[in-house]
């Protein structure tokens, strides 16, 4: 992960430098382009004044003198904003570029531990039977020209909006539309207005949000609704598919989502950046688990003491001797080995000491730990609480919210196998047998010993948490 941030990094930089670079050299094309066409139109209306003065033997009138020089100052000046907004437009583009891909590293970052985290409780926000580890492969490659091409992709819109705003012969163009077009603006807003205002009239006659008041009334503007939708429905199919390509668009970015619909990700995995980000996460959890990764450390610490404590035990030509006896004095050694850990002699118990301890120390723990029961269908008529609400009496260390969520879930399963067999018709009889969770949660609740235990069980919890 960090060193595709720090490739990306070094990519990025040169990346954005050749975009600056192109568009700076883009307003310098502009500038040496408007240079070019303001010497070429005065040496052309000079050209002309000549050729008038030969052919009607008189100057060229100055109306019309005056008109070509002002026009020719306003290209001029248009050509120069140009070149400047390209230049102002490929700062701004390039910034928000930038802070996109920035943004996107950031949130990927903080998702990544989330998800790890989550992971590790069991909490799963894609379908780890689907994502395989050789997803990871891809994630190298996948980031850095994700990265490149949204970054490409968002300097290159921003740059076509900021370049407009920045050039002043937009404001003119603006003002002009305005100034000889209103009543043709006027006309096609008016229309919107009215339609707003009659919707917003009529659904408040009509009904409220939930409720129908007048129906008939209801059926006369759902026949107008109708009619109307029939023209601006185009509008709003084109609106609809112009914001799908926006959010795409901007939901390019970020590789800890699948830009496809959830409906396709169910099914298959289409989004390749997105199944090698899923990838990761599986393999850090699987292969990164601090609690693996103490428990493999202790266990070779452990092994490595207990082979040099056994090699004290053999003899010094052990290597030499036949096999045979190479198996009776590892025997011998063991033996003494027990013998002296019995009496006191030496610390470290030897390999079957070991296995029945770790085997005894296991069920102690899961003993002891019973939180995770909580979370767990029981067929004894158990219920099941979210480990948001376990995590939540862990913090606080409240085990009364654990009881008062089993309450609560304990009603309900009631009340709905209650319904079901009511609805199958069976008789009361029936209904008394079944056994109430609600009851046995109470005892739960009563039982100071098991009190104790919900108690411990949360402070345990807390720690993982």
């Amino acid at each position: 992960m960090y060193a595709t941030l720090i490739v990306s990094v070094f990519a990025m930089g040169f990346w954005a430098q050749g975009i600056i670079n192109y568009f700076y050299g883009l307003a310098a094309n502009v500038r040496v382009a408007d240079a070019k066409v303001i010497t070429g139109t005065r040496s052309m209306l000079t050209a002309l004044q000549s050729k008038y003065l030969n052919l009607a033997f008189n100057d060229l009138p100055a109306e019309a003198s005056e008109w070509a020089l002002l026009n020719v100052k306003y290209l001029h000046s248009f050509l120069g904003g140009l070149a400047n907004a390209i230049e102002a437009a490929a700062v701004i583009a390039c910034t928000c570029g930038i802070l996109a891909w920035v943004a996107a590293w950031i949130t990927m970052l903080l998702d990544f531990r989330c998800k790890v985290m989550q992971a590790r409780r069991g909490i799963w926000t894609f379908n780890p039977k689907k994502t395989k580890l050789k997803f990871t492969f891809t994630f190298f490659g996948m980031q850095i020209s994700n990265g490149l091409i949204t970054f490409s992709l968002i300097t290159f819109l921003v740059f076509i909006i900021a370049l407009f705003l920045c050039w002043e012969l937009t404001y003119y163009v603006i003002g002009y539309i305005i100034y000889n077009h209103y009543p043709l603006i006027i006309t096609l807003l008016v229309p919107l207005v009215i339609n707003a205002l009659i919707k917003m009239v009529c659904t408040k006659y009509v009904g409220g949000r939930s409720t129908i008041q007048r129906r008939f009334s209801w059926m006369f503007f759902d026949l107008f609704q109708m009619l109307l939708s029939c023209v601006t429905g185009v509008a709003k199919g084109i609106a609809r598919f112009v914001m799908v390509t926006v959010v795409n668009v901007l939901s390019l970015p970020r590789m800890d989502i699948s830009i496809f619909p959830a409906w396709v990700d169910y099914y298959v995995q289409i989004d390749s950046g997105a199944k090698s980000y899923f990838g990761m996460i599986l393999m850090y959890h699987q292969h990164n688990n601090p609690l693996m990764r103490v428990s493999c450390w202790i266990l070779e610490d452990d092994a490595s003491a207990r082979r040099k404590l056994l090699r004290s035990y053999l003899p010094n030509k052990f290597d030499k001797l036949p096999p045979d006896e190479q198996e009776a004095a590892i025997k011998t050694a063991q033996a003494t080995w027990r013998t002296e850990y019995d009496e006191g002699k030496v610390p470290m118990c030897s390999y079957p000491y070991r296995k029945v301890s770790n085997m005894w120390n296991k069920l102690w723990m899961m003993h002891k730990n019973r939180a995770h029961n909580l979370s767990q269908y029981s067929a004894d008529g158990g219920v099941m609480v979210s480990a948001s609400i376990i995590s939540k009496a862990a913090k606080k260390r409240d085990p009364e919210i654990l009881r008062k969520e089993m309450e609560r879930l304990a009603d309900k399963q009631d009340k709905e196998e209650k319904k079901k067999h009511r609805m199958k018709g069976m008789g009361a009889s029936s209904t008394h047998m079944l056994t109430s969770r609600k009851s046995k949660v109470q005892r739960v609740k009563d039982d100071p010993k098991d009190k104790a235990a919900t108690e411990a069980d949360v402070q345990v919890d807390i720690t993982p948490v």
